[in-house]
């Protein structure tokens, strides 16, 4: 599947409005346009899964790139476009139901709406002669195939105006975008066609259940767990799409979701915290062999690249990644697999009842201020008895010591995220100084760890030099790992004392 990221923005610009002229500095408009035909039928699941996850999927006829295309959040103004042939049939391609599968959780895709537009292409050109962008005027005809003929919403038609970057950079897009609002347009609501089709048929992804108080401390676990299960559903798309970084950052969603459960247990009942905490665990250490032999594959051979003798850096990147891949491959493979499991979807199926019925105990009513102070300070003294241990741990039980502490700041660092929203900027102030450990520290365990690949490396080495050089990057990775330590030292003393954030 081809992926690429769009930059584009959709105005609003009302019926017999021409369009102004778009010649801006450093680009000029193509004289003749093309106007091109296109259909396009939206695939969603009855309740518009997709949809409410910012995602669309359609298959499209006509233009340059008629085929499947699948779209993700990508940031304000941009897009993640993955694109697949268009085929012969009309079902959504297996693919690309695996890639959104923990958005549907198994609901049936039909087709939804469809879109019929009559696109009038303007490309702007730099002074190159090279396209920079281009500028569509749509006229749009949508039929929503969801609803009866008869009712006066399942027929749609509007005009809009599609800026889209295929070279030039931001400053062009506001650029032409002022020569547009100049005009009369103005930058539309929706961020797709089919979001304007949908309407107010749109509800939140999670609604929050009826009688939660709005300051109780389990309506502020609730928001937190609801935005933190959002995200981890996004993520898994990312990850089965192979986009980059796509693991890291699901594990680390699945990490703020057990910290979140593991800091908030009285509030929920215990036997459904803990299971939750339990899977979400599994979840993590699944992905996290992919993330870690990345991070080490880029630090291996910096350092390997660091070295003056290119005869050495030759015969030393190339152990280095051939070690690595094989173990990548595994990994992913592993982390594939653990997505496809029975037990991912009933972790899945769990987080979705969590949310629609959550099984607070009467401590979820009371006060988020309050709650939430307290349960931070519990984390923090978590957090101080690992740090004491550390101080008075040696040898090998030092860095284990130091991992240890390194999870109690993580789960710090997490629960005053959940906090912030209540407790404001003393939450924010103390999930700096929880992240600052964390780096820190993080930091030091990558260096151990490389030391253990340069052990490795240097017994399986086929020749002394190659040996003797893994020796010298272990020597290096160890008199550097006593700054990783003097940072550690300068973060924990901004959290040796921890008073109410209230």
């Amino acid at each position: 599947m081809e992926t690429f990221v769009e930059i584009e923005r959709t105005f609003e610009l009302p019926d017999g409005i021409v369009l102004p002229d778009l010649t801006v500095p450093a680009a000029t408009v193509v004289a003749a346009p093309l106007t091109i035909e296109l259909v396009a039928t939206y695939s969603d699941t009855a309740d518009f899964a997709l949809a409410r996850a910012h995602v669309t999927l359609r298959r499209r006829q006509g233009g340059t790139d008629g085929g499947w295309h699948l779209k993700l959040p990508a940031g304000t103004d941009q897009r993640r476009e993955v694109h697949r042939p268009l085929g012969r049939g009309t079902t959504v391609p297996l693919p690309l139901r695996r890639a959104v599968s923990s958005l549907i959780l198994g609901a049936e895709l039909r087709k939804v709406v469809e879109v019929r537009t009559t696109r009038t292409v303007h490309v702007l050109v730099g002074t190159d002669q090279l396209a920079v962008a281009e500028v569509c005027d749509d006229q749009v005809d949508v039929t929503r195939l969801d609803r009866p003929g008869d009712d006066p919403a399942a027929v749609q038609s509007w005009r809009e105006v599609e800026v889209e970057l295929t070279g030039g950079d931001a400053d062009l897009l506001e650029r032409v975008s002022e020569r547009l609002t100049d005009a009369g347009g103005r930058v539309a609501d929706h961020q797709s066609k089919l979001r304007r089709a949908l309407g107010n048929d749109l509800p939140p992804r999670h609604i929050r259940p009826e009688g939660l108080r709005r300051r109780a401390a389990g309506t502020a676990l609730w928001d937190y767990l609801a935005l933190q299960s959002e995200r981890l559903a996004d993520r898994e798309v990312e990850v089965r799409l192979g986009l980059h970084d796509g693991e890291h950052q699901m594990r680390i969603t699945a990490r703020r979701l057990r910290s979140a459960l593991a800091v908030s247990r009285p509030l929920l009942d215990k036997d459904t915290a803990r299971h939750l905490e339990s899977e979400l665990r599994w979840l993590g250490q699944e992905l996290s062999e992919v993330r870690d032999l990345e991070v080490m594959r880029e630090r291996l051979l910096e350092a390997v690249a660091a070295e003056q003798s290119p005869v050495a850096v030759r015969a030393m990147s190339t152990p280095v990644r051939s070690a690595l891949r094989t173990d990548e491959r595994a990994a992913m493979r592993r982390a594939r697999e653990a997505l496809d499991s029975r037990r991912h979807i009933e972790l899945r199926a769990s987080l979705k009842s969590l949310l629609a019925d959550p099984p607070f105990t009467d401590k979820a009513a009371k006060g988020a201020k309050k709650v939430l102070d307290r349960r931070i300070a519990k984390t923090w003294r978590r957090f101080a008895k690992r740090v004491a241990a550390a101080d008075e741990a040696g040898g090998t039980a030092h860095d284990e010591a130091l991992h240890a502490v390194r999870k109690a700041a993580k789960r710090l660092r997490y629960a005053a995220e959940m906090a912030e929203p209540t407790l404001g900027k003393p939450a924010d102030q103390l999930r700096a100084r929880a992240q600052a450990v964390q780096k820190a520290l993080g930091n030091h365990q990558d260096s151990v760890v490389a030391r253990e690949w340069y052990e490795r490396l240097g017994r399986e080495a086929t020749s002394t030099a190659v040996a003797f050089g893994f020796g010298r990057l272990h020597a290096l990775e160890q008199a550097g790992a006593s700054r990783y330590e003097e940072a550690y030292a300068a973060a924990v003393a901004e959290l040796r004392t921890v008073t109410s954030l209230r």
